[in-house]
């Protein structure tokens, strides 16, 4: 059995469409880390529901997932992916924030034991990568607050923030389900009301975490010029920015290997760093004044002008 490894988190945070995954994939690429897309839910959906790997396998027939698998299990016992799975839904879940946050303060044997399975398969994870840097994409302040609390955990976070009207429309079009390119439900359109709320309390929750720990990087930079922006986060992470591999031609030279969870994005054998401003030509009108007059308040502290950008 190998050594156990307490790898380094660089934990993604921010809403839905937030380009969270390029970024997230660009990172990995630049800084030769470990990224399983967004581990709230690998455990379920690699060994559980056994969904498609963005290797093309299933999640019980990838071999990555299940050499993490092994791995984990010896250390925690057979039963310890499933257990995870649930222990999760309490821990890295929205909905479970309360509950999570009393099992902090009276260290109760179920936030014990999720510390324990989470750090074995963390560690399982970052040895299947042969990496000592792990990406998470999980986005939501519930898994950032249970990682932060975890005792051991080195972890720093990125905050990558979108303007939300182009998030509104991004979320306005119908998905219809589609396993193979990454799609596990059908996905219904929101109206531009919900998706604002839930753009401000996403990109509110990330001062709940301690100070300094936490890097702001826009969409919009990011595609502006990523070179940039991997130099800003490999610094945030105390990393040598001479270390990072480069960007070729605004694109990445190697399709994501086993994001097991999280955009359709991670299926793509050709992903392109674009423009982050295309929406502002498509838009409806409407829906971009509903949008800013929701968001607008947050939106400016994050460098968003009402003024559509150029596309």
């Amino acid at each position: 059995m190998n050594s156990p490894v307490n790898p380094r988190m660089l934990y993604v945070l921010g809403d839905a469409r937030s380009g969270s995954t390029l970024l997230s994939i660009a990172l990995g690429h630049a800084l030769g880390a470990g990224h399983g897309g967004e581990l709230k839910n690998a455990a379920e959906r690699a060994w559980i529901r056994s969904e498609v790997c963005s290797c093309g396998l299933h999640g019980t027939q990838c071999p990555h997932w299940q050499k993490v698998r092994r791995s984990f299990a010896d250390t925690c016992g057979e039963e310890a992916p499933e257990e995870l799975a649930e222990l999760q839904t309490t821990f890295d879940r929205l909905r479970g924030l309360p509950a999570a946050w009393l099992a902090r303060l009276t260290n109760s044997k179920r936030w014990q034991r999720y510390c324990t399975l989470n750090a074995a398969f963390l560690s399982a994870l970052a040895q299947a990568d042969n990496t000592e840097i792990l990406i998470d994409n999980s986005k939501n302040i519930a898994r950032a607050l249970s990682l932060q609390a975890m005792p051991g955990t080195q972890i720093r976070f990125v905050h990558t923030t979108r303007d939300p009207r182009g998030a509104a429309w991004s979320q306005a079009r119908y998905m219809q389900k589609n396993l193979a390119l990454g799609i596990n439900r059908d996905r219904q359109p929101l109206p531009a009301w919900r998706v604002s709320l839930a753009w401000c309390f996403n990109n509110l929750a990330p001062i709940m975490l301690k100070s300094g720990s936490v890097l702001h990087v826009s969409y919009e930079t990011f595609v502006e010029d990523p070179d940039r922006t991997m130099e800003v986060c490999a610094n945030h992470l105390c990393m040598n920015p001479t270390s990072i591999r480069k960007t070729s031609n605004q694109s990445l030279d190697a399709r994501p290997q086993h994001i097991i969870s999280g955009n359709r994005l991670r299926m793509q054998t050709d992903i392109r760093i674009a423009s982050g401003s295309a929406w502002a030509k498509e838009i409806p009108a409407a829906m971009a004044r509903r949008t800013w007059l929701m968001t607008g308040w947050l939106a400016r502290r994050f460098g968003y002008e009402r003024t559509l950008p150029r596309s």
